[in-house]
């Protein structure tokens, strides 16, 4: 998967990559700096994330399957 796919799946894993970062770094501010307003966007930008990176997986799997000629 990753960067060396086009479109959708692609942009997906980009953007899904880039919220778990966004997550981790919230948490790192409630951690080591005790600021602790943003928690409450700590869950869904994580849960988001994994969303977004499943969402990409599987339009990977689907252009594949569109490519892939049918073996009877």
């Amino acid at each position: 998967l990753g960067l060396q796919q086009v479109g959708l799946a692609k942009w997906g894993y980009v953007t899904g990559m880039a919220l778990i970062v966004a997550s981790d770094t919230l948490i790192s501010f409630g951690e080591f700096l005790q600021y602790r307003e943003f928690n409450g966007l700590i869950l869904p930008t994580y849960y988001l994330a994994h969303l977004v990176i499943s969402l990409a997986l599987m339009a990977r799997l689907r252009r594949l399957a569109r490519a892939k000629p049918e073996v009877e």
